[in-house]
């Protein structure tokens, strides 16, 4: 498996599905990121998968993967294990490839490092796709992640701002998962949920702290609502984050929203086919967000001798 070192000689798994390349033609870079506590296969890495849809069917897309410190194979790299720490870690294997603009696409905390990436190097940004990102403005919260004295985990769906899962705890984890994807025949096999309990009870009880600090205190609104870089927000019906993707949908001013109405928050483990088809119309400029939608119209009217005024209130 190929690895990459850091500058702070962080070492990271990564895997490049180089296209053809030609010098005057090169393949468009599709940067995945996954998120907290997660790995590849929330993007679809296996056959079947949606960025495996991407990089052998849909388009000669050239799909990059990475997986963070301390998450699955770059479980032993070390701190800090925030999104700031991610943002850098990308550029760095993006450097180490040789690769000047990338579209960046992240899940859960990976879109919080799209949208760190967002304000710090857009021009690096060729596209921006967040699937199911976090807030944001992050997760505003009095809680601590890191409690003293520990509080006990009282249910199985108790995960965010409670001790990290630990061995012992595996097969309340594996319930857990099994509870959250009731109704869902896509993945509803001992395999996914081992995996996902496996991760869960192996991360650091510092990844755990670190991450949930950074996410909680995100802070970017501001910043993302200045930020010109196409995006691609992708949410799913019943995960719920859907509320905030909307709002960072609207509030982005090249946003274009896409709702997976069979989907929650592993939405493209869901709902493979549907993800890779949006992510590749946007890709080829087939989507328009409601600025684009606008300003289209606007030129239409003034084409066609009328009063430019917007057909219905501005959101």
């Amino acid at each position: 498996m190929p690895f990459f070192n850091t500058t702070d000689n962080a070492r990271l798994w990564y895997d490049d599905w180089q296209q053809e390349q030609t010098s005057t033609n090169p393949s468009p870079v599709l940067f995945f990121l996954h998120g907290f506590t997660g790995n590849r296969n929330y993007w679809g890495y296996r056959k079947g998968g949606a960025a495996w849809r991407l990089g052998h069917h849909l388009g000669n897309y050239r799909c990059v993967f990475m997986e963070t410190r301390g998450c699955n194979d770059s479980l032993n790299a070390h701190g800090p294990f925030t999104i700031q720490q991610q943002a850098l870690d990308v550029i760095a294997l993006c450097d180490h490839l040789q690769i000047q603009q990338f579209t960046y696409c992240g899940h859960s905390m990976g879109g919080g490092t799209g949208f760190q990436l967002a304000a710090t190097v857009p021009e690096r940004l060729h596209k921006l796709v967040l699937m199911a990102p976090i807030p944001s403005g992050g997760f505003p919260t009095t809680l601590d992640p890191d409690p003293t004295p520990a509080r006990i985990r009282r249910h199985v769906l108790q995960h965010t701002m409670y001790p990290k899962w630990t061995k012992e705890e595996y097969e309340q984890v594996f319930e857990r998962y099994v509870v959250l994807n009731e109704g869902r025949p896509h993945h509803s096999n001992a395999d996914f949920y081992h995996d996902r309990a496996t991760i869960l009870t192996e991360i650091s009880h510092e990844y755990w702290v670190q991450s949930q600090h950074s996410m909680n205190k995100l802070r970017l609104s501001d910043a993302i609502s200045q930020c010109n870089v196409p995006t691609l927000i992708i949410a799913g019906a019943t995960d719920s984050l859907l509320r905030s993707n909307v709002e960072d949908s609207f509030r982005m001013k090249n946003a274009v929203l896409h709702v997976s109405s069979i989907a929650g928050h592993e939405t493209a483990l869901h709902d493979p086919a549907s993800v890779s088809l949006a992510i590749h119309n946007f890709m080829e400029g087939l989507t328009l967000s409601q600025n684009q939608y606008r300003q289209r119209v606007k030129v239409a009217l003034l084409e066609r001798g009328h009063t430019p005024k917007p057909p219905y209130p501005k959101l």
